[in-house]
């Protein structure tokens, strides 16, 4: 995914951008002046980001994240993600210290101090405006404002179940495809199928259950049904230990 980017950005993290934000990039959502109706979230918007994520956490805990990225248009690579929270504030708040990958793949997270929401889901959300820009020459901007709109605008959103650690446990699914009907989705080609799915729980320490991207293979008349993916991505929430 963004594997050889400049990470000085993840400093303002996707959780204020991606995650609230409505009138552009950078400016907060109030009830706006006199006369103007507040602003409402949407179902998906309240999922993502509006909610305390880390409540089930009472004690110093390590959440390990195990990635993955496949697929038929260039090499993968499998690692990890890995989040510790170091400490509990007196406001119910967490202070977390994050590793994104490991060896000559990780880059630089500032340490989060504060934080109610988890941050990986903003990471790897503003990562792949990156690897989006990349793969399209297009910029990260554009596709950092589509993912918001499409998540504010046009998500699905369903009640799952999930596997953690041996037990069901209830879930919530936020599936968004941003590029579909863009107007420049012939300069993106195939990249403009490019779907997502976030998976969450309230029952799981962390909140972030799984979030995958997946890009299909291209159609045409040689293409078998079974065709692998152009590119897929998933990230998993694999352990959750007390340290």
């Amino acid at each position: 995914m963004i594997e050889g980017r400049t990470w000085f950005l993840l400093i303002v993290l996707a959780l204020g951008t991606i995650g609230a934000a409505r009138a552009g990039d950078g400016e907060p959502v109030d009830g706006g002046g006199a006369g103007e109706a507040p602003v409402e979230f949407s179902q998906a918007e309240r999922v993502l980001w509006m909610t305390d994520q880390l409540h089930m956490i009472d004690r110093p805990i390590r959440l390990v994240y195990e990635f993955e990225k496949s697929g038929s248009f260039e090499e993968g690579f499998k690692d990890v993600v890995d989040m510790e929270i170091v400490s509990l504030n007196d406001d119910r708040s967490k202070n977390a210290h994050i590793n994104f990958f490991t060896g000559e793949r990780n880059h630089f997270v500032p340490e989060q101090e504060g934080i109610t929401v988890n941050p990986v889901l903003g990471i790897y959300l503003q990562g792949d405006t990156y690897e989006m820009e990349r793969l399209t020459r297009g910029s990260w901007r554009y596709f950092h404002r589509s993912l918001k709109q499409a998540i504010a605008d046009a998500a699905e959103v369903q009640a799952v179940e999930i596997q953690f650690e041996g037990r069901k446990v209830a879930g919530t699914r936020i599936h968004i495809v941003p590029y579909a009907n863009d107007p420049r989705s012939a300069q993106m080609k195939e990249f403009a199928a490019k779907e997502y799915d976030i998976t969450v729980s309230d029952g799981i320490p962390g909140y972030l259950y799984e979030v995958r991207s997946y890009v299909p293979a291209a159609a045409g008349e040689n293409q078998p049904a079974a065709a692998p993916p152009l590119v897929q991505e998933v990230m998993r929430l694999v352990q959750a230990k007390p340290f």
